[in-house]
């Protein structure tokens, strides 16, 4: 993978959304998102949850709230968890794309979400 990958996200209403991905500081994270795409597995999802000056959340829910879980989840990335130091470089700062997760560390698929305002205190997780 390169040192950059460079992916576009296309609203309904045809507006588009730009984000790169950074193989080298989230490997895991990259891969399964990459490979999400190219399997059109977003296709026809909604961002479900927005909370107002913190973020957007997308990629697993349909337009009637049923959920496409039918993933395995991956392992976590994080600081906090001791698998990936490089990640401490990765600030939550306003157009951040994360992957979302529960409360278990190892548990994303393929939810997202995009920081609409800094939201620090996830830095490292």
């Amino acid at each position: 993978m390169s040192e950059i990958i460079k992916i576009r996200i296309c609203l309904t209403d045809g507006r588009t959304l730009n984000a790169e991905l950074y193989p080298k500081l989230a490997p895991i994270s990259v891969k399964n998102f990459v490979n999400l795409i190219k399997k059109d597995y977003f296709s026809g999802l909604i961002f479900h949850r927005v909370i107002p000056g913190f973020m957007i959340q997308g990629g697993g829910m349909t337009p009637d709230l049923i959920e496409k879980n039918d993933l395995n989840p991956i392992v976590g990335e994080f600081a906090i968890n001791g698998r990936n130091k490089n990640a401490t470089g990765l600030p939550h700062i306003l157009g951040t794309l994360s992957m979302a997760r529960t409360n278990v560390m190892n548990s994303a698929t393929s939810q997202f979400f995009i920081v609409t305002g800094d939201a620090k205190f996830l830095d490292g997780q």
